[in-house]
């Protein structure tokens, strides 16, 4: 415990505001001893106690070396070791040798250097043992020497009195310096908080992916409130399904912790209750910090219900930083509604709505896209598949039935496709899919893990006329063409093309005329 405090005493002190000034003295203080000592040695005058000073002045000659700032803690130990030894141990020393006015004015200018320059904690710890240590030296020196020891008391409580004085007067400068400190670290701490909005302002406009935009503001917080580890998070609008998210200066057992446990901080279901209550909320847990609240969207289904949180890991925010922490709160949660809106809007106006898969005015800007940007090494595939009998199931079950084929066969392709590929309905009962990063080879085999599939698709259908209820397999036949064949432009006509050879290829082998008006 005592072992503690000492430390906490000890890097406490603001050793920094007093280290330039430090260097400056020690420097003039050995050239003005040398200077002395040669020119007494020149006139021959010079005597052996002169020697004792010198060491004392040598053993600061290291202070000469120490860097200008933030001195580490070797430094701080040889620099208070040094005040307590050389300043209080050798001016007492000459002062109880010799107590006349010369030594007793120097032992005065001796303490009130100790006082402003050493730490007052230390300082009260090691002056008596030092001043101890030059009664002892005295003795040892000069056995049977006479000390004066009403003087040297008058002396001591002069010097006491200097001593608290500086102490006083020093305090003060130091709160006044802190305070300063303070005020200007606040002061920079707001103009990076209006810089970092202004900031957020121009990257809003700048950048359209939610999920970039959350990395770009944690990046600014690492600079606004340091030592500290952030996490944004997005879930909904279905339970613990994460819909964006980044992290900072978060470590990957924290991160792993944060995506298993997150539903238990501030969870969906308390902001799905709250029925359109968005103000901020926080907890504390574990030395977590965690502020959110609901977004609610329109979509399609009505009103969709998001949970915003930003999880704070470090220090306790304190008042001012929570405040300035919920201005930036609102900002992020009106960005983000912004662009989950936008989002659905997009979603909205390149979506089939009988079958959720993206429309045709979408698909020919991808496509558009892609084949300019496709390469040999970057090739993608296209599969153009038509849905089998969807003419004669409208005929004879009616409508209804032909779009429960439609949208069976459009599950079943969402179903089986990799997450990075695309999905479109192109017409009537034909269905596109796009597949980045594949050559023919891999879009074949999708074609064939698919086909496995329909083997046991079918759908329940009831006849209009004789309400007979039968079922009805679901058929898909597929073309297939790579953007590495004939190039980009027409692999639409060639996955066309390769389509209706495998659909007249179907009713063939299963001894089927195509159903025509």
């Amino acid at each position: 415990m005592i072992a503690r405090q000492f430390k906490n005493t000890l890097f406490d002190w603001n050793y920094n505001l007093y280290a330039p000034y430090v260097r400056f003295i020690v420097t003039t203080t050995i050239a003005c001893q040398l200077l002395l000592y040669f020119l007494l040695q020149s006139q021959g005058v010079i005597e052996g106690r002169f020697v004792a000073p010198l060491i004392v002045v040598a053993s600061y000659i290291p202070l000469l070396f120490f860097p200008p700032r933030d001195w580490r803690a070797g430094h701080i130990v040889y620099f208070e070791l040094i005040l307590a030894v050389n300043i209080p141990l050798y001016f007492s020393y000459l002062l109880i040798s010799d107590t006349s006015p010369y030594w007793a004015v120097t032992f005065l200018a001796g303490t009130v250097a100790y006082a402003f320059f050493s730490c007052w904690q230390i300082a009260v710890l090691l002056y008596p043992l030092a001043v101890s240590a030059a009664f002892a030296l005295v003795h040892s020196l000069h056995p049977g020497q006479e000390i004066a020891y009403h003087e040297l008391l008058y002396i001591q409580l002069v010097a006491f009195f200097a001593f608290t004085v500086v102490q006083v007067v020093k305090n003060v400068l130091i709160s006044s310096h802190n305070t300063m400190l303070h005020l200007k670290g606040k002061a920079d701490q707001q103009n990076e908080i209006f810089s970092a909005l202004f900031d957020i302002s121009v990257e809003v406009t700048r950048v359209d992916d939610l999920d970039e935009l959350f990395h770009l503001l944690l990046k600014r917080f690492e600079t606004i409130f340091p030592r500290r580890g952030f996490g944004l998070m997005v879930e909904g609008p279905r339970q613990k399904v994460i819909a964006h998210m980044a992290f900072r200066g978060i470590s990957a057992k924290d991160t792993s912790h944060l995506l298993q446990e997150h539903s238990q901080f501030l969870g969906y279901e308390i902001v799905s209750r709250r029925k359109g209550d968005e103000t901020i909320s926080s907890v504390a847990s574990a030395g977590w910090q965690v502020f959110g609240g609901g977004i609610y969207s329109a979509s399609t289904q009505g009103l969709a219900v998001y949970c915003f949180k930003l999880f704070i890991k470090g220090t306790k925010l304190d008042e001012a930083e929570r405040r300035t922490m919920e201005v930036f709160l609102e900002t992020i949660r009106g960005i983000s509604r912004s662009r989950i809106q936008a989002r659905e809007l997009e979603r909205l106006s390149n979506t089939d709505h009988l079958t959720g898969l993206f429309n045709r005015k979408y698909f020919e800007r991808i496509f558009a896209e892609w084949c300019a940007k496709a390469r040999p090494e970057t090739a993608f595939s296209l599969v153009f598949g038509d849905i089998n009998g969807l003419k004669r199931v409208n005929d004879t079950y009616g409508h209804k039935a032909g779009d429960l084929l439609i949208r069976t066969a459009a599950a079943l392709l969402v179903k089986n496709v990799r997450s990075s590929d695309l999905v479109f309905r192109f017409g009537g009962d034909e269905i596109i899919i796009l597949c980045p990063n594949a050559f023919r080879e891999e879009a074949d085999k999708l074609v064939d893990r698919i086909n496995g599939m329909l083997v046991n698709a079918v759908i329940d259908c009831v006849d209009e006329l004789t309400g007979e209820k039968s079922r009805e397999q679901v058929r898909i036949s597929f073309g297939v063409s790579c953007s590495t064949e004939r190039g980009a432009e027409e692999m639409l006509d060639l996955a066309d093309s390769r389509m209706f050879q495998a659909k007249e290829s179907w009713y063939a082998e299963n001894c089927l005329e195509r159903y025509r008006q």
